[in-house]
């Protein structure tokens, strides 16, 4: 039986197998995966990415219950503001330029649309099943980007 669900937030105390990065934030379980020989595993998103977490090795505990003396780096209200997934995606605006242009200037045009072809279907596919009318919108934002694209050329 597992010991955490989809929605809990956690933290790993330790870092067996999560990054030492994200030791002491707090995440969200967004996946919780099947067990193997090192026990239950989570796909955890940490705002900036996702990890996978050990149950046991990477010492995982609610927030709730979290009563170790280590401050947890991340405040808890960040996970509760609103985000807007489709067209600012919090885990793209790290950095000074924003993800999507660094891959465009990186790309050369034709790796670039088939990077949008493959986002616009990989949305469209799978909209039923994870996030509903947010992937959609998802499919239409990398749509808008593939036609501002083509018109430059």
């Amino acid at each position: 039986m597992n010991k955490f669900k989809v929605g809990d937030k956690v933290v790993c105390l330790k870092s067996e197998v999560v990054a030492e990065l994200f030791v002491n934030k707090v995440g969200v379980v967004v996946h919780v995966r099947a067990e193997d020989d090192d026990g239950p595993t989570y796909e955890v998103d940490f705002g900036e990415c996702s990890q996978i977490c050990y149950e046991v090795l990477d010492g995982m505990v609610l927030v709730e219950s979290c009563h170790d003396p280590m401050p947890v780096v991340e405040p808890y209200d960040f996970l509760e503001q609103p985000t807007d997934n489709v067209n600012n995606p919090s885990h793209y605006g790290n950095g000074k330029i924003e993800c999507i242009d660094y891959l465009e200037d990186f790309m050369t045009t034709e790796e670039f649309i088939g990077y949008l072809r493959g986002n616009i279907g990989k949305y469209l596919h799978r909209w039923r099943y994870k996030n509903g009318l947010e992937d959609l919108r998802k499919s239409e934002w990398y749509l808008k980007k593939l036609i501002t694209v083509i018109e430059k050329e």
